[in-house]
């Protein structure tokens, strides 16, 4: 499963339309700002920080190798995992005023191919069903402390 943005309305989150100079700029800002680990959907854009981003892109978390952060299904352990650990510091370095996204919504994923070199959602007609009890949804966070000499 992917990750991808949402906004406070639950829709996707996409940037600014780029007619409105002022709303874009201020999207691209908040975008530059997470360092990479948020980025545009590659099937839908060819290179953000050409400027070649069409805006209806919607935008993904990158994990730690710079992809696309996924959720795996383990059918060994019955979980599902990823990490996006530099995406997170990230979140966690902002300051009150900086947009802190915080929204997400999981999408089916269809991993790398020769036609989709990283990967890409699909959102279809078809429906592959992923049920999470409300009750039973763990987030765990794993972190180091730096030790100092």
């Amino acid at each position: 499963m992917l990750v991808k943005l949402v906004k406070d309305n639950n829709r996707l989150k996409k940037p600014a339309f780029r007619g409105n100079s002022s709303a874009y700029s201020d999207d691209v800002t908040q975008i530059n700002s997470y360092k990479g680990y948020i980025n545009y959907d590659v099937a839908n854009s060819s290179n953000f920080y050409s400027g070649t981003v069409p805006f209806d892109s919607t935008l993904n978390i990158m994990n730690d190798l710079g992809r696309f952060f996924t959720l795996n299904y383990s059918e060994t352990d019955k979980k599902y995992k990823g990490s996006a650990s530099l995406f997170f510091q990230q979140l966690f370095s902002k300051t009150a005023e900086e947009k802190k996204f915080t929204k997400a919504v999981l999408v089916p994923y269809e991993g790398a191919s020769s036609s989709y070199q990283y990967g890409r959602h699909t959102l279809g007609k078809t429906l592959n069903r992923v049920v999470f009890n409300k009750n039973n949804i763990v987030l765990r966070v794993y972190y180091t402390v730096p030790t100092v000499n």
